[in-house]
Order: structure tokens, then C-alpha cells, then sequence
């Protein structure tokens, strides 16, 4: 564990420089001369009429309303915009499920592999099966109960901790990358590309695992490569979101951002027991399993239509927007004869951060986001610790957590979303920043309480509190998209992933480090990492506060 804190430290330090150089990549040209004036007002949406504010979304609502579908043939294709949202949703729960099941039963494999090596030169009397009888991954060569040594669980962990910084590490360098790409060229082929990578990362991983005896497991780490192929997870994920951003009104967007999030969760609750179960059997079989779950992901995408609304004049505006460009805005660029077209592309391609500060303002917190998400195994370790339960019954708190989420996402904040909507008539923009307000302080109260709980049913309430304020950055998300044009919106989601994956590279060892700190000085202070969460999420709830809405192209941070 300390050398998963170590890698994951020096991940947080070194991608700060990471991150900077990211936001100066010689992105494209925005191509904004020759779109449409909904394009050219999509940054500022209170100035436009957007079609469907006054339609209502609650918990009985399909994905998307029949009297969207009739307006929404995407390219002259016969898919509706509520297909495609099926598509999607049936896409992230086939990858969440694949991913649920492989992680325990791949976790399970590699300790197995570590721990017959260990024994096989330590005590080789522990050796139930010999190498050339063995089973691939050398399951059923030592008995599980001999594989709970300090030592190889420390092995395991180094294993892990080395695969999440490599693994993050294409990710960061190629996220904004990526989503300029998918701005410029489409959304679908990148989401094939996604969604291989993270079939080629599995297949790779278990490929090694199951030659082991002639290939050092460390090779795992190599399965990081494939994130060169798409961007990574956090890649992948942002494209789900643009593909649905690209088919629904501003009015049905964060209520379908939330049950995204739903269905991954669903997958959370319904994956680990059946793959608990499989795993007594063979953890190679939920492995297999999770496998072809994430071959029909891609075969299911295959058939989908692009959803980037483009036509033939993208490439004539892009050189048209960089002459606008050049001879313009603040005057000067243009100026600057001698300036490469690098620098010109760099800043164009950058402008929509800086045209309205409450972008980037608000992809800051993005990083808290992943703190947020991070806090299971340590809720783990400090219920057990600080209330003396057991850890199958720890275990039960969680998954009653997983399920409040789902809740939250997919029942009450649409309901709370609907009833804004329909009593109170305040349109989609203003009500996502309202949801998002109220979820940040909801969630701040709730870790501060979880901190300060005496007790096991105050810690239970504290915790299905903060947990109702879940979709916090997934409605933020929805005021983010609102805020940017529609050829910006890749790009912007893939810059919160980024952030999102340094939060979570550097957060667990942060984390850990307060939980440390805490059980040192005793008392109370063992809830010290969730005081700490608390106050970040206090600052969110005061910089949306900040926000203030405004029809003026102006808009920005009160005060600025």
C-alpha cells in the first residue's frame, strides 16, 4: 500500500506540469463563421429560445419525449434522438458491468499468481498443484487462506497502484486532444476507438495472466498502452456524454446525464454479487464474462449514426474563422504578422475557457468530484475502525449507499427537476444551477456529519445524506454545456476528465495520508479526510453561488 501511495503521489505531482502543457496543445480552429446563429448563441442560451423548455421530465419519462423524436433524425438517418439515448444507455451499462465483474475476479488472479510465486520460494510444502498440472492464472495452486500475507497483499497493491498511474497517464495527454478530434471529425469513431481500447486492455491483461509461467506479470502494466488507441475510460465517458448532449433540448439534458449515472450505478449493485458468486466456481468466468459484455458494447455501437450536427462548409469555415480570427477580436492577433499559426490555433481552440470565466471556473471543481467518488474503501476501513463492525457488514453499508445513488439519480432529482419545471417555470439552465447549488451543500453537510457522527446510526443517516446530494457535478456538467458552443462541447468534457483524473490519481493518497494524520491524533479527528471533502464541496457550494445568470454575453463571476 505505501508504494500505491508513493506512485499515486508523484502521478499528482508530475501531472500538474502535464495538465498546463495540455491546456496549450495546438488544438483546432474554432469554427464558428459560418455556423448557424443557434450554433454561435449555444454559449449563451438565455439570449436564444431553446425548443423544448417547457416540457417536463420525471421518472416515468422515456429517455426522450415523443414530441422531441419527431424533430430529432439525426443526419438524415431514421434514428431518433430517443434510440440513440437507448444506445448509450445500453452501452454504459454493458462496459459498467464488464468492468464490475472483471476488477474482483482479476484482482483475485493476479493475488493468486503472487502468492504461488511467493510460496514456490519460500515454502514450497504450501504448493498444492505443480506447475505443469496447474490451472492458467495458478488458480487452485495455493490455498486462498495462505495468500493473505502482508507481503504478497503488499505486492498486489504495488501491482495495482503502478497500473492506475500508468494507466492514467495516456489519459491525461490525450484527452483534449481526443476531444478536439471528435469536435472536428465526429463523435462515432472515436467512441469505437474508446470502447476497443478498453476491450484490447482486458484481453491483454488476461492474455498475460493466463500464460503467467512464462511471462512476468508485471507486463500488465503494458495493457496501459492501449489508452493511446482511445484516451482512456475518462475519455470514453465524456464521449457518452457529448453523444447524448448532441441529441437532446438543454431542458431533458441533466435529467439524462443523471440516469447515465443510474444505470452505472445499477450496474455497481448488481455486478460484484454475481461475480461473487461465479468467483467460487472459477474467477476466470466472470473475467470471460465481462469480456464479451464489452465485445457486444462496441458491436452495438457499430450501427449507430454520427450525431455531430456538421455539413459541408466545416472546412471552409475553419479557414474562415481563422481569417476573422486573425483579423480579430481585441485587435491584436492580427497584428502580430510573424506569430506562428501554431500560437493562433492554440488560443482559438482555447478561447471559449477564457470568453466566459465561468467555465473555467467551475471545471475546477471536477477534481473534488473524484475525491467524492474515491471515499468507499476508506469508509470501509474507518466504519470498521471507528464503530467496530465487521467487514461483511461495513460492506452492507456501502451497497446500501450504491443504492440510495441510483435513487437519487434516477427517481429524485428528475422528480425535484419536473416540479422546477412545471411550478415554477424556470427554464433548464437556471434550474441546473439551482440543482447543483443545493447538491453541493447537501453533500457538504452530509461529509461533515459523517466526520462528527458518536455513533453507527448517526454515521448511517450522515452518509445516505451526503449521498442525496450524488449529482452534484453531473448537473453541473449539464450548466457547463450550456454555457459553451456545440462544437466546444467535446473539448470541454474532456478537459473535466482530465481534472477529474488528477483528482483521482492524487485524492486516494491525500486521502490516506488525513486518515493517517487523523487516527494520530486521536479522538474525534479519525473523520479528518471526510471534514476535508466537506469543505471542498463548501467551496463549490460557494463559487455556484457566485454564479450569477444573466442574458449579457457578460455573464460571469459576481463581481468580476
Amino acid at each position: 500500500m505505501m508504494m500505491y501511495a508513493i506512485s499515486s503521489r508523484t502521478s499528482s505531482c508530475c501531472l500538474d506540469s502535464v495538465i498546463f502543457s495540455l491546456s496549450n496543445l495546438g488544438l483546432a480552429r474554432q469554427i464558428t463563421a459560418k455556423s448557424p446563429p443557434f450554433m454561435r448563441e449555444a454559449a449563451y442560451p438565455q439570449a436564444s429560445t431553446t425548443r423544448c423548455d417547457n416540457e417536463h421530465v420525471d421518472e416515468h419519462t422515456p429517455l426522450l419525449p415523443e414530441d422531441d423524436i419527431a424533430h430529432s433524425q439525426i443526419k438524415g438517418l431514421k434514428w431518433s434522438s430517443r434510440t440513440i439515448c437507448a444506445v448509450v444507455a445500453v452501452v454504459v451499462f454493458l462496459i459498467s458491468m464488464s468492468d464490475q465483474l472483471i476488477e474482483p475476479a482479476q484482482t483475485r488472479i493476479f493475488e493468486s499468481i503472487i502468492c504461488y510465486e511467493y510460496w514456490e520460494h519460500k515454502d514450497s510444502s504450501k504448493i498444492r498443484i505443480g506447475r505443469n498440472d496447474i490451472f492458467p492464472g495458478a488458480i487452485g495452486g495455493v490455498d486462498e487462506t495462505w495468500c493473505k500475507e502482508n507481503d504478497i497483499q503488499s505486492r498486489v497493491a504495488t501491482l495495482r497502484g503502478w497500473q492506475q498511474l500508468f494507466d492514467g497517464i495516456p489519459s491525461v495527454l490525450l484527452a483534449v486532444p481526443f476531444g478536439w478530434a471528435s469536435d472536428r471529425f465526429g463523435r462515432k469513431p472515436f467512441v469505437i476507438l474508446g470502447l476497443l481500447s478498453f476491450a484490447s486492455k482486458i484481453i491483454w491483461v488476461q492474455l498475460v495472466c493466463w500464460f503467467w509461467e512464462r511471462l512476468d506479470i508485471r507486463l500488465t502494466w503494458l495493457s496501459a498502452l492501449s489508452g493511446l488507441l482511445g484516451g482512456g475510460s475518462p475519455v470514453l465517458t465524456s464521449l457518452f456524454y457529448v453523444v447524448v448532449s448532441d441529441v437532446v433540448s438543454a431542458s431533458h439534458r441533466a435529467a439524462l446525464f443523471l440516469r447515465m449515472a443510474a444505470i452505472h450505478k445499477s450496474a455497481s449493485l448488481l455486478a460484484p454479487p454475481i461475480c461473487a458468486v461465479l468467483m467460487k466456481r472459477n474467477p476466470w468466468i466472470p473475467l470471460f464474462i465481462g469480456t464479451i459484455l464489452s465485445s457486444l458494447s462496441i458491436l452495438s455501437w457499430v450501427f449507430v449514426p454520427e450525431t455531430l450536427e456538421s455539413d459541408g462548409s466545416i472546412q471552409s469555415s475553419a479557414a474562415s474563422d481563422q481569417s476573422s480570427y486573425n483579423s480579430g477580436q481585441n485587435g491584436h492577433v492580427s497584428n502580430q504578422k510573424d506569430t506562428p499559426g501554431m500560437c493562433n490555433r492554440i488560443v482559438a481552440a482555447t478561447s471559449f475557457l477564457h470568453k466566459d470565466w465561468r467555465i473555467a471556473t467551475l471545471i475546477a471543481p471536477f477534481a473534488i468530484h473524484m475525491l467524492g467518488n474515491k471515499l468507499s474503501l476508506l469508509l470501509l476501513q474507518y466504519s470498521s475502525k471507528r464503530y467496530e463492525l465487521l467487514l461483511d457488514k461495513a460492506t452492507l453499508l456501502l451497497t446500501i449507499r450504491a443504492a440510495v445513488t441510483a435513487l437519487t439519480m434516477f427517481i429524485i432529482i428528475p422528480f425535484i427537476s419536473k416540479m422546477m419545471t412545471k411550478n415554477f417555470s424556470i427554464e433548464a439552465q437556471r434550474k441546473d444551477l439551482y440543482i447543483a447549488r443545493a447538491s453541493a451543500l447537501i453533500t457538504s453537510l452530509g461529509w461533515l456529519f459523517v466526520a462528527i457522527s458518536p455513533n453507527l446510526i448517526a454515521f448511517s443517516l450522515s452518509l445516505v445524506i451526503c449521498t442525496l446530494g450524488a449529482g452534484c457535478m453531473i448537473v453541473l456538467r449539464s450548466y457547463l454545456t450550456s454555457l459553451v458552443p456545440t462544437q466546444n462541447v467535446a473539448r470541454l468534457f474532456t478537459l473535466t476528465s482530465v481534472v477529474d483524473i488528477l483528482g483521482n490519481m492524487g485524492g486516494q493518497p491525500l486521502l490516506a495520508m488525513l486518515f493517517k494524520k487523523g487516527m494520530a491524533l486521536g479522538d474525534g479527528w479519525i473523520g479528518l479526510p471526510f471534514l476535508f471533502v466537506s469543505v471542498a464541496f463548501a467551496i463549490t457550494f460557494v463559487l455556484l453561488c457566485a454564479i450569477r445568470q444573466s442574458r449579457s454575453r457578460e455573464d460571469s463571476i459576481d463581481g468580476s
